[in-house]
């Protein structure tokens, strides 16, 4: 369970990036790779990745080591219980994707949803500046659960994009809720 300790700030909750710095990787591989297999065990890889683009723990690892993707890990004292990523960064702003693990359904994902995107919308470069003024959001119209938490989280739906993803195993495309934060 998150404790709440301020408006943005959650006991024991943080949201560490994955990133290189002079060679090295924030996580390794293997941790990286256990991520998916989490996502997989928890029957999400499935709904979070809709159109196969990744379909094992190589791709997974592939998308944020080379992809365009900023990772960050989200740690409950110490122990992963979710992710986030950016991608489609452009001059202050970018989309935000979220997979939370079954852990923490219903114990307090809300407040972790509302942490890690209060964190989002705060990251700041070396000069001080802000990296994002607006973050959005693009959920598959069958997520219904989904549409519902980042609506929770202080994200505001926008409207509905006909056939914008390609659902793999029901081999048709299908609608998509558009949504947005700004900080």
């Amino acid at each position: 369970m998150v404790d709440k300790v301020s408006d943005n700030t959650y006991e024991g909750i943080s949201l560490i990036p994955y990133i290189e710095i002079d060679g090295i990787r924030s996580f390794n591989d293997t941790f990286i790779k256990g991520l998916y297999a989490r996502m997989v065990s928890d029957n999400l890889a499935s709904k979070i990745f809709i159109d196969g683009s990744v379909r094992d723990e190589t791709d997974f690892l592939n998308m944020y080591k080379y992809g365009g993707n900023n990772l960050f890990v989200i740690m409950e004292n110490k122990e992963p219980v979710g992710i986030t990523w950016l991608n489609g960064c452009r001059k202050n702003t970018a989309a935000a994707h979220f997979c939370l693990f079954k852990s923490v359904w219903g114990k307090g994902s809300v407040d972790i949803g509302k942490y890690v995107i209060n964190k989002l919308l705060n990251l700041r470069d070396i000069n001080g500046d802000y990296y994002h003024d607006v973050i959005t959001g693009v959920i598959p119209e069958p997520r219904t659960f989904a549409i519902a938490w980042i609506q929770k989280i202080g994200m505001k739906i926008i409207g509905t994009i006909p056939k914008y993803f390609w659902c793999e195993k029901d081999n048709k495309s299908v609608d998509a809720v558009v949504a947005y934060i700004e900080r």
